[in-house]
């Protein structure tokens, strides 16, 4: 009794159905990805009106919520009031790190961060320490009644705003220092969704 070519797996014929239903499904997980993707960027184009910011000249504001839909921001804060240091996504609840990330080190009171590409940030007790490549370094003291800032001799750069009550600096778009009389904040920003699909308490997190 013989056994029908129909059904052998080496039949071309069924062969070449194979590898096309196999396709066609790999090409709607592809569409469907990049149709989710651009429903996203529309709804956070809509949700943050980046249309009218750009209308009423305000293009760098619309620039920092456009990075807000692409990126994620880690705080390192420090509070001047308890000396508490939190590291944490911004907008997640759970994601506190309970452990440094590996470019932040904490030794005693003394906070060191590398914010990549030269940017290093040191805090020790209430005074910040920000070296800029190519600039200099910036110095802030949260005082009882005033911040105090030293800055490279020269004019102030646009990127910084300085006064009696805050320091804020962002040098460039992924990094930004703020000094208060409350708080020391440092902000860190990272292509992609940091916990998309699980956030920090979950076992899953690091797949």
């Amino acid at each position: 009794m013989s056994l029908s070519t129909a059904s052998s797996p080496t039949n071309p014929e069924a062969l070449r159905q194979t590898v096309v239903a196999t396709v066609r499904g790999r090409s709607r997980l592809v569409l469907i990805a990049v149709l989710a993707t651009l429903a996203y960027l529309t709804y956070t184009w809509w949700a943050f009106d980046v249309s009218g910011l750009i209308a009423r000249a305000q293009p760098e504001r619309a620039l920092l919520l456009g990075t807000d839909a692409v990126a994620y921001k880690i705080h390192v804060e420090k509070s001047l009031r308890t000396g508490e240091v939190e590291i944490a996504v911004e907008g997640e609840r759970t994601a506190t790190y309970t452990e440094p990330p590996e470019w932040v080190d904490m030794t005693g009171d003394t906070i060191r961060i590398d914010l990549g590409d030269g940017y290093q940030v040191e805090v020790k007790g209430s005074s910040m320490r920000f070296v800029v490549p190519d600039y200099g370094v910036i110095e802030a003291r949260a005082a009882t009644d005033r911040v105090e800032t030293v800055l490279p001799p020269g004019p102030v750069p646009e990127w910084a705003s300085v006064n009696d009550r805050k320091l804020n600096a962002r040098p460039t778009l992924d990094r930004r220092v703020q000094v208060s009389r409350s708080k020391i904040e440092i902000h860190r920003y990272f292509l992609g969704w940091e916990n998309f699909f699980f956030p920090f308490n979950s076992v899953l997190h690091s797949y």
